[in-house]
């Protein structure tokens, strides 16, 4: 159910397979191959929930965030070369993406009942605290869907927000509706407070979930 956390500028060199987070930027990563052989393995019986759950909540804020950034600023680029049924079309593709999200982590959630259950071993070879998340998130997925659905019409650093759309707005009127040039043209003090307010909004969501 994936995902891992990889940061800006990481590159994953061909062939690798990569199953660890990497929060340091600018970092090639060389994963091993899986090597041939045969394990004990027991359907069902998951780990590291909490590592898999806190990734799959970042993932999720980041496309709200995305979806923040589509209502507030892509939207102001419609166009000839940008008509609506394409705007509409983005919109409906990352209204998917965040839904099958969900629905993934839901599924996620279900099977924790089962998890501890899987293994005649499992309860002897898992902490008491990886028991104890398992269980919460078995109970609380309907309190963490709700939380989710409510965010996405988080109105948090809607001030930072409007001051970089100020700037956005004084972009348009000088290079018209060129996305990339108006985007490209913004300064550096701009951009931060562009990545200020959507990380804001990734922080706030992860924050409440």
């Amino acid at each position: 159910v994936g995902p891992c956390r990889l940061e800006f500028g990481t590159v994953t060199a061909a062939g690798s397979i990569i199953r660890k987070d990497e929060l340091r930027p600018n970092r090639l990563l060389i994963g091993n191959m899986a090597k041939g052989g045969s394990v004990p393995f027991s359907s069902g019986v998951y780990y590291n929930i909490k590592r898999i759950t806190v990734n799959n909540i970042i993932y999720i804020a980041n496309l709200i965030a995305l979806e923040h950034w589509y209502a507030h600023v892509r939207s102001q680029f419609l166009s000839d070369d940008f008509p609506k049924p394409l705007f509409d079309g983005l919109k409906e593709k990352l209204d998917m993406a965040i839904g099958e999200r969900i629905h993934r982590l839901k599924a996620l959630s279900q099977k924790m009942f089962d998890s501890m259950q899987a293994d005649p071993h499992t309860k002897e070879n898992e902490s008491h605290l990886v028991l104890k998340q398992k269980t919460e998130l078995f109970k609380r997925w309907t309190e963490l869907e709700e939380c989710f659905k409510s965010q996405r019409n988080t109105e948090e650093y809607k001030g930072v927000r409007d001051v970089f759309l100020e700037k956005l707005r004084l972009g348009i009127n000088t290079s018209g509706k060129d996305y990339i040039l108006v985007i490209k043209g913004l300064s550096v003090e701009d951009t931060k407070v562009g990545t200020d307010w959507l990380q804001g909004i990734v922080d706030h969501v992860t924050a409440e979930a």
